[in-house]
């Protein structure tokens, strides 16, 4: 069911469906912590016509009060879908930065929608602790 759930949000334009699925983020989330979106690539913001983590990291701000920043960006790159690690850590390997004039905070949480083989959110927490972040966690709806 959670499944069909995330497949009907992040490609069947259900969007209405990230209320649903924050649900399940919120008691995961420290109080102390400000989430980060992952950064989704701009062929995938393209073909879905919306960033599916930037808006699940709307609905915990604007629902749920927990503090969003929207500290990384992505360059352009290879689509990850068909890489396994060592692929994806290439591929990922300098596209990932840090926004313009951003104050990381202490304790992060990234927030990914599904968890594949960790490349991206290890680019996105070297990124982080690189500008400053002392405590970094990760949030996903599901691994795969």
């Amino acid at each position: 069911m959670a499944k069909q759930l995330i497949i009907a949000y992040k490609f069947g334009g259900r969007t209405r469906l990230a209320g649903v699925l924050c649900n399940h983020l919120v008691p995961l989330i420290p109080r102390s912590a400000v989430v980060v979106p992952v950064p989704a690539s701009r062929r995938g913001r393209r073909r879905r016509g919306y960033d599916q983590v930037r808006r699940l990291a709307a609905e915990l701000e604007r629902h749920h009060g927990i503090p969003v920043m929207p500290a990384l960006t992505r360059r352009p790159g290879r689509e990850q879908k068909r890489l396994d690690f060592d692929e994806r850590s290439r591929n990922l390997a300098g596209a990932v930065e840090l926004a313009r004039r951003v104050a990381v905070p202490h304790h992060v949480v990234l927030l990914d929608d599904v968890f594949t083989t960790g490349a991206t959110v290890n680019e996105c927490a070297r990124v982080l602790r690189g500008a400053g972040a002392g405590r970094i966690e990760a949030v996903t709806l599901a691994a795969d």
